[in-house]
């Protein structure tokens, strides 16, 4: 929703859904695991007792070091898998939310859990390290760990599009001027500052 002085607001549900698509490759990644760790410690399984009967004196290093890489494999997938379910797991039957208001070069995000607020903070766009798109959500990603998901249907396609272009991600079509900052008139936003210059 855009506001009358020109910034986006927006939001998602830390909810199952919103976890789902946030690891979708990783579930495709653990299951490519396991399938193909299941296949090779088999056959080699199978292998290596083949070749202990019909060629006793062939030397069975390598078809021991194969069994144990696919066993990696599977022991690896099964381990991804495992932690997806966690994830879904900690998150399923909890009232938990994220709000946004966009700017043009930060935005704030207040969390809430059961409606009541319980962390809110200011992030630049530069902070952000990695942006990711799926059907129903943007990801914005500051570490490898923190990611905020905005959920794209409480967006039309002119804020969707403006919030893309502002986190350059692909965007086609009309877009809008973001705000510089919530103070009358656009001002300038304050600049973040190193907490530690004096040490410098």
């Amino acid at each position: 929703m855009i506001t009358e002085y020109g910034s986006i607001k927006a939001g998602a549900k830390l909810d199952e859904k919103m976890q789902k698509e946030l690891s979708g490759g990783l579930n495709i990644y653990a299951l490519l695991l396991i399938i193909f760790g299941s296949i090779g410690t088999a056959a080699f399984l199978v292998l290596y007792i083949i070749a202990e009967y019909v060629f006793p004196t062939v030397d069975d290093f390598w078809f021991l070091m194969l069994l144990i890489i696919f066993a990696a494999l599977l022991g690896g997938g099964i381990g991804l898998k495992i932690l997806l379910n966690k994830n879904l797991k900690a998150v399923r039957g909890i009232d938990k939310s994220v709000y946004y208001e966009f700017f043009k070069s930060y935005f704030t995000v207040t969390e809430t859990l059961n409606k009541e607020p319980v962390a809110s903070a200011k992030i630049y766009n530069t902070q952000i390290v990695k942006r990711k798109e799926t059907e129903n959500y943007l990801f914005l990603f500051i570490n490898a760990t923190a990611v905020y998901p905005v959920d794209k249907s409480q967006l039309n396609v002119a804020e969707l599009n403006t919030l893309k272009a502002n986190f350059n991600l692909t965007a086609s079509g009309e877009t809008l001027n973001l705000a510089q900052d919530i103070s009358a008139g656009g001002a300038a936003e304050e600049k973040p500052t190193d907490p530690f210059d004096e040490f410098k």
